[in-house]
């Protein structure tokens, strides 16, 4: 479909055998007729040996499913391509030309203008995506039940079934749900684009899917759009009938979030959770929007009640690290480490704020350093990461008891440093063995100068198991349970081990998405990496040595 130039387009199956004039009778009608927007024609299905077969009996000459021959650009323009599945993605392309175009708009050329292979294996006989004498396969009959309601959902709402053109945003915001084992997922789409690209229309922005966010500060993030791929609106009244409408967005676990949870119940439409990406932004709150987000159509990932789509890509047996990921992971996490970059930017380093206050921040005579990071009081990754205030007290009581001869230093979370918000330890006075550091330091320059590091929930963990230190970990946070930290609680539904470098592919590479700060348009973990050197650069945070 993306290299094809013509007026028309049809299909021909690898194993299968047209009639010569098979296109001239189903494109003859459309030339004759302006009305009509497809022609499909019949099959009969055969055997190598010669034999004809149907699996209901006779008659033998049945739809073709993958005759259909239509107008290349109008189909593309209101009903979109194939979905993007192994299997059964014919039947459904050709009922949504009907439901978008009504059933009079397609014509039925009742002649057998195709053979079909009817061989063991086929994607049509295999036990796992075909039929049987029995009926379909589980995966077809589920494919089949989804497509069937997202159509029904559509009409409901006096909308059409739609999918987006281009392939990678199909397969990125899937319309509607399909097993796993039939999906195509979009890496494998993108390498396979890389060749050729992707033709302007497709990628249009007039062609991009739309989105219904319940909550109006969700709205206005002003890189939201972008990095969701398509439009945002909070009116639901204008989005209802929107054939493009793809979901509804909520932020996180916020209690707006349940109120768009029961939108998207309402308007049958799938519901993604949003949350800041872990390389956020230069400096914290509204005035520095996210370049990173994270979508979530399963949970999200600081909910240690439920799975999330972070957890189940990390407990399936996909290869994190194939396709070039691996050397994407070595680039992005030696860039990171070589210019000090977190989450938040904005700090300076542990040298230039030990010089700023003329005296050292740690003691020379530590036998051992040990980091207890706070939270934010409130933060929904405590109380759904398994923890709560008191957490942090015991935290804090085994830092100090497992590591008798330790210097304990609790660093405070940004926003608690910028007045923001309150911290677990704001009444907490410092004494000979705790030293509290309330300052803002560049995470990374401060790990470096410690031992072992000790966490409820906080992406800070995850930073101090990328810079190689002991990880000690009292709530249940994204990266716990994969055996790459020390585990105060244990999550029954995480079953396999994964490597540090497959920990971060998963987050940052494949559940996190980033904005191109350049051009306002998608871009990739490298783009928000050079973006923020930059800015750490010009702020004159990356003149002193680490450390």
């Amino acid at each position: 479909m993306q290299l094809a130039t013509g007026e028309f387009v049809t299909c021909h199956d690898s194993d299968d055998w047209s009639h010569p004039q098979k296109i001239e009778r189903q494109v003859r009608p459309l030339i004759d007729n302006p009305d009509l927007v497809c022609t499909v024609s019949c099959w009969i299905r055969i055997t190598d040996e010669g034999e004809f077969y149907s699996r209901l009996g006779p008659p033998y000459m049945r739809l073709n499913p993958s005759s259909p021959l239509f107008r290349r650009e109008l189909v593309l323009q209101r009903a979109g391509a194939w979905d993007l599945v192994r299997t059964g993605a014919d039947s459904e392309f050709l009922a949504r030309i009907k439901a978008v175009f009504g059933p009079k708009a397609v014509l039925r050329i009742s002649q057998p203008l195709a053979l079909g292979s009817h061989r063991p294996g086929s994607l049509m006989t295999a036990e796992d995506t075909g039929y049987s004498a029995e009926g379909r396969s589980s995966s077809r009959q589920a494919y089949w039940d989804a497509w069937n309601q997202w159509h029904a959902a559509a009409k409901a709402r006096g909308s059409r079934p739609w999918l987006p053109p281009n392939p990678v945003l199909a397969a990125t915001h899937r319309m509607f749900d399909a097993p796993e084992e039939i999906k195509v997922h979009a890496p494998f789409i993108a390498e396979s684009m890389k060749a050729h690209g992707v033709p302007g229309f497709m990628d249009a922005p007039a062609h991009r899917p739309h989105w219904l966010a319940h909550s109006s500060a969700v709205a206005r993030i002003p890189t939201l759009a972008a990095l969701v791929g398509g439009p945002v609106s909070c009116d639901g009244r204008l989005a209802q009938r929107d054939a493009r409408l793809a979901g509804v967005l909520a932020w996180g676990r916020k209690p707006s979030a349940l109120r768009a949870a029961w939108r998207a119940a309402d308007l049958r439409l799938p519901l993604l959770r949003l949350e800041d990406g872990f390389l956020r932004s230069f400096s914290t709150g509204d005035r520095s929007p996210p370049l990173s987000l994270v979508l979530d159509d399963t949970g999200i990932y600081y909910d240690s009640t439920r799975p999330s789509a972070i957890e189940r890509l990390l407990e399936s047996n996909e290869d994190l690290l194939a396709n070039g990921a691996a050397d994407d992971v070595a680039r992005a996490r030696a860039l990171m480490a070589e210019h000090g970059l977190s989450k938040y930017n904005h700090a300076p380093p542990l040298a230039q704020v030990q010089a700023a206050l003329g005296r050292p921040l740690l003691r020379a005579t530590d036998a051992e350093r040990v980091l207890v990071v706070d939270q934010t009081a409130g933060d929904m990754s405590i109380a759904l990461g398994g923890a709560s205030a008191q957490t942090f007290a015991d935290m804090l009581a085994a830092a100090l008891a497992n590591h008798p001869r330790a210097t304990v230093y609790v660093k405070t979370h940004p926003e608690t440093a910028s007045g923001r918000k309150d911290g677990h330890f704001a009444a907490l006075a410092g004494s000979e063995r705790v030293v509290l550091l309330r300052q803002a330091i560049e995470p990374l320059s401060l790990l470096r100068e410690m031992d072992r590091v000790y966490v409820v929930s906080s992406t800070l963990g995850f930073e101090a198991v990328l810079a190689g230190k002991p990880v000690h970990c009292f709530g249940l946070p994204w990266y716990a349970g994969w055996g790459a930290t020390v585990d105060a609680q244990r999550c029954e539904r995480p079953t396999r081990r994964r490597t540090v470098d497959e920990l971060f592919a998963a987050a940052y590479l494949r559940y996190a998405r980033y904005l191109n700060p350049e051009t306002h348009e998608r871009g990739s973990i490298f783009d928000v990496i050079a973006w923020l050197v930059r800015q750490r650069r010009m702020a004159g945070l990356l003149d002193a040595p680490h450390g």
